[in-house]
């Protein structure tokens, strides 16, 4: 009896246990950074010894072919000075060798919704790329209540994410059935489920 009654205790505590862990969101900071000179941006400077710089993790503004900003308007053309107001806006925009740069902030401004990339698709020499251009201001999305704000890519190929960050999301970033995706210069924090993830039938995910 007093076995019995041990059991179930044990039992009702793993259980008590599990429901926690499956409850609360995960509080762990995912970081992607590149990895070696043969995953670095095309448009990334050489040093003096021939490799590329580690340093450059961010798009270039000259070479920007849209902007988004949270003074923008998504009926704006998304130029420079009349960029638009979503980064979804501006990412519906997008073919093989585009550029989408969106606007960091320093005073603590963040965006909001998801952002999905479904059936986008550049080439080896003409990538579609969405993130950050300033070096000392950051690209940040933040979800409500751990839901929004993910970074999706779906049935997609040469797609580059850069210089962002997500957080209070159920997913932060992730790639599924595509391939050739560069996750470059990315942190995922205070999220529900994954941070950064090359997920099902994902091929050169780095």
């Amino acid at each position: 009896m007093f076995k019995l009654k041990m059991k179930n205790k044990l039992f009702f505590l793993f259980l008590t246990l599990l429901v926690i862990a499956f409850i609360t969101p995960t509080s762990t900071e995912a970081y992607r950074q590149p990895v070696s000179n043969n995953f670095m941006p095309s448009f990334c400077p050489l040093k003096a010894d021939g490799t590329k710089d580690l340093n450059c993790l961010y798009i270039p503004k000259s070479q920007c072919n849209y902007f988004v900003s949270k003074q923008g308007n998504d009926n704006n053309p998304g130029t420079e000075s009349n960029p638009f107001a979503t980064i979804q806006k501006g990412v519906d925009v997008l073919t093989a060798g585009k550029k989408l740069c969106i606007k960091g902030y320093s005073d603590g401004t963040k965006y909001s919704g998801s952002v999905i990339l479904t059936n986008m698709n550049g080439n080896n020499n003409a990538w579609i790329t969405i993130g950050g251009y300033e070096s000392d201001k950051r690209v940040v999305i933040q979800g409500s209540n751990y839901s929004g704000g993910t970074v999706s890519i779906t049935d997609s190929s040469y797609i580059r994410v850069i210089g962002m960050e997500v957080t209070k999301v159920n997913n932060g970033f992730t790639a599924q059935q595509s391939n050739n995706i560069d996750f470059i210069n990315l942190k995922a924090y205070d999220n529900w489920n994954w941070g950064i993830g090359c997920l099902l039938y994902t091929s050169r995910c780095v």
